[in-house]
């Protein structure tokens, strides 16, 4: 039967088991959701125009899909970033090469690390990939066609990219000054971009007024944060970033190599393609770099991961038609071979990769046993339902994440954090807060709700053995309610 598919349609056929596997593996294996998608999903549920971390349509869209698909919405969604991705780069290169060279630029984007492995964990970083990769694409529609529609697309896609993550600005600039640098400039003498530019600001602007009102607390945080991390200026860690950079590209390089079809003469390429795909696709990641080096501040390495998706579009331009034809059925098994590897790798790491290093990963926490016991904790003290839950923020979001009715989550060190919580709330409603032994947060409102007469306090421990890491010693977990006495469950 498979003798008959063609090689293509078998290309095809191994892309979209890939992607299954990536969407059943890893909530099939894992006992507990990797760190940001919980966060992601507590942030969602409160639906605010702003979270203290990042702005809020990640969130958004993240928890829409877990209140969809369940344990496999996160990953469902990831895989349709990456997805989306290879489409937006497949219509792109459709306009500069070949509808079949541009079948592979698009899913060459797989060959790069950074839309493999990291795309298990969503979060903004991920949801930034389609936006990057289509807000290319559409900057190039509105340059070539200088149509209304392609500027209002632009504007609406860089006003959710702008929602997504304040990195895109980078990608902004970059646009914005590769206009400025061509021919293209004489565009901004007409209405068409500034309308554009209008949209974009239209639908950033909510978020924009909800940082004012919070005190610009993204912004306070990411400052906080920066305190934190010590270190101090470090020129040279920008070398660090860069490398990282390459050796994420170096599958795709790998396979080139090995099919001897890497080259770095453009053909039959128009020269302000070239300069476009060129720009735009290295001048982010390398602005990044640049920006480490004078100014010593610690680039990481992840903040890179949607700027390389042009990359394969690239290096496939310049692949000579004759050798490309020749080669491109090599180039397909090359990728698929690096698909399979990549693909047991990381189903081993979810399956296996706690016991090998006998310490466990966040994808091997007791998730349904920790809310069930919280669950079953409230339900013997309190006959009204679980409003919120705090303490130690890995844990109140683990296990209020995977509650059937969903509580609020309060983080610890600053009320800031948590917008939709007060002391009102937490003296109407009560509290479930939980942390490991003898690591007992700093809550707000806690010692407030300890002299409130119409609290009724419990306190408990649980012991809990890891599944994964069975020779590790038990996760101790220590508890403590604050129940409104006219919740209290009546005694039998």
């Amino acid at each position: 039967m498979l003798e008959k598919i063609s090689f293509e349609k078998k290309f095809i056929l191994v892309l979209i088991i890939y992607f299954l596997f990536w969407m059943v593996i890893p909530p099939v294996f894992s006992s507990s959701f990797p760190l940001d998608v919980p966060e992601g999903i507590y942030w969602g549920k409160e639906f605010q125009l702003g979270y203290y971390k990042h702005p809020p349509f990640s969130s958004w869209i993240l928890y829409s899909f877990y209140a969809v698909f369940g344990v496999f919405g996160p990953y469902i969604l990831s895989q349709i970033c990456i997805s989306l991705t290879i489409f937006f780069v497949y219509l792109l290169g459709k306009n500069i090469v070949s509808k079949e060279k541009a079948f592979y630029s698009g899913v060459f984007v797989l060959s790069i690390f950074y839309y493999t492995w990291p795309s298990i964990e969503f979060n903004h970083n991920v949801a930034q990939m389609p936006i990057w990769a289509g807000l290319i694409y559409v900057f190039y529609l509105a340059l070539k066609k200088n149509t209304w529609s392609a500027w209002l697309i632009f504007g609406v896609v860089t006003g959710i990219g702008m929602l997504t993550k304040y990195s895109v600005a980078i990608l902004v600039f970059a646009i914005v000054l590769f206009s400025l640098l061509t021919s293209y400039r004489r565009l901004w003498l007409t209405a068409k971009p500034w309308v554009a530019v209008v949209v974009a600001l239209a639908l950033f602007s909510p978020h924009v007024w909800w940082l004012y009102q919070h005190d610009w607390l993204t912004f306070t945080y990411i400052q906080s944060r920066s305190h934190e991390d010590g270190g101090g200026v470090n020129h040279l860690a920008a070398f660090k970033y860069l490398a990282s950079q390459i050796v994420n590209c170096l599958p795709l390089l790998l396979i080139l190599l090995c099919n001897k079809s890497l080259s770095f003469k453009f053909r039959n390429i128009k020269i302000d393609d070239r300069n476009f795909l060129f720009f735009i696709g290295i001048f982010p990641g390398l602005f990044l770099f640049l920006l480490g080096l004078v100014s010593g501040a610690n680039i990481r390495d992840m903040w890179a991961s949607p700027m390389w998706s042009l990359v394969g579009l690239i290096l496939v331009a310049m692949i000579p038609e004759n050798i490309f034809q020749n080669h491109k059925k090599g180039l397909a098994k090359g990728l698929v071979i690096w698909l399979f590897i990549i693909s047991v790798l990381m189903a081993c790491y979810i399956q296996f990769g706690g016991q090998l290093r006998h310490k466990p990963s966040r994808m091997d926490w007791p998730q349904q046993e920790l809310s069930l016991k919280a669950e079953q904790e409230w339900k013997q003290i309190s006959h009204c339902q679980l409003d919120n839950i705090g303490g130690d923020n890995w844990l109140a979001i683990l296990v209020a994440t995977k509650m059937n009715q969903m509580p609020s989550v309060m983080m610890d060190t600053s009320a800031a954090y948590s917008p939709w919580m007060n002391l009102q709330r937490l003296e109407q409603k009560g509290s479930f807060m939980l942390w490991e032994k003898d690591q007992k947060p700093i809550l707000p409102y806690v010692s407030d709700l300890e002299k409130n007469d119409q609290l009724v306090i419990y306190h408990g421990e649980w012991q809990i053995t890891w599944a994964k890491v069975p020779n590790k010693q038990p996760l101790i977990i220590q508890w403590q309610a604050f129940v409104p006495k006219s919740c209290i469950q009546p005694k039998e």
